[in-house]
């Protein structure tokens, strides 16, 4: 699957955004349509999208790969992430970089889909994690909680489940 290279494209509704870790050949429209890659990093590289969409910035440009949260939720209010939070995320960053000394991406997406609907889950990729959660993780404590080693658990599978792994691991 490494030699087979791809051209992946995607139409979403309109007013809905989109968050990967695949670059596009060009921003905006409806059709989104990314630059060739190998289809073992199409296969790894997840999207999520919808009307209610954030992305915030955790690492500053030229202090590493950037970091992001991308966020799609049932409602604004659901993508609504406290400022602890995000400070919290932003150390997990910069603590993670000085435990395991390097990066192995470019850019890293923290996918996060904040719904009642959808199963909740998490799985780690080369340059993203894709997690769901309950829509009011951020709003309510309990739930928060119980959540809130998601996003570390799968960043770290990052180096320990896709980066370091025994040669000839189908994935």
């Amino acid at each position: 699957s490494d030699d087979v290279r791809v051209t992946a494209s995607v139409r979403l509704p309109p007013n809905w955004k989109y968050s990967t870790s695949l670059p596009p050949t060009r921003p905006g429209g409806d059709t989104i349509v990314f630059q060739p890659v190998s289809l073992t990093t199409l296969v790894d590289s997840p999207l999520i999208a919808g009307q209610h969409f954030r992305e915030i910035l955790l690492k500053e440009p030229g202090k590493g790969p950037l970091h992001f949260l991308d966020l799609v939720g049932e409602s604004e209010a659901a993508i609504d992430v406290p400022d602890s939070d995000l400070s919290a995320y932003r150390k997990l960053v910069d603590e993670a970089a000085a435990l395991f000394g390097s990066h192995h991406f470019r850019q890293y997406h923290f996918l996060l889909t904040l719904t009642d609907v959808a199963g909740h889950h998490g799985v780690e990729h080369h340059e993203s994690s894709d997690n769901s959660v309950g829509e009011r993780m951020f709003s309510d404590p309990d739930l928060h909680l119980l959540e809130a080693g998601l996003l570390p658990h799968e960043y770290v599978h990052t180096w320990n489940g896709k980066y370091r792994r025994p040669a000839g691991l189908a994935t």
